[in-house]
C-alpha cells in the first residue's frame, strides 16, 4: 500500500488521511528528540 511505498523510497514514516489526532501524536513522539516534562 500507499505506507510501503513511502517507506521504501527512504521516509521514516506514514500517516494517512484522515489523521488522528492519537495517531500523530503517537508518530510524533517515536521521533521526538528532546524530553519534554
Amino acid at each position: 500500500g500507499d505506507r510501503e511505498k513511502c517507506i521504501e523510497v527512504g521516509m521514516d514514516d506514514y500517516i494517512s488521511k484522515p489523521i488522528k489526532a492519537s495517531e500523530l501524536a503517537e508518530v510524533l513522539r517515536k521521533y521526538q528528540t528532546i524530553e519534554i516534562p
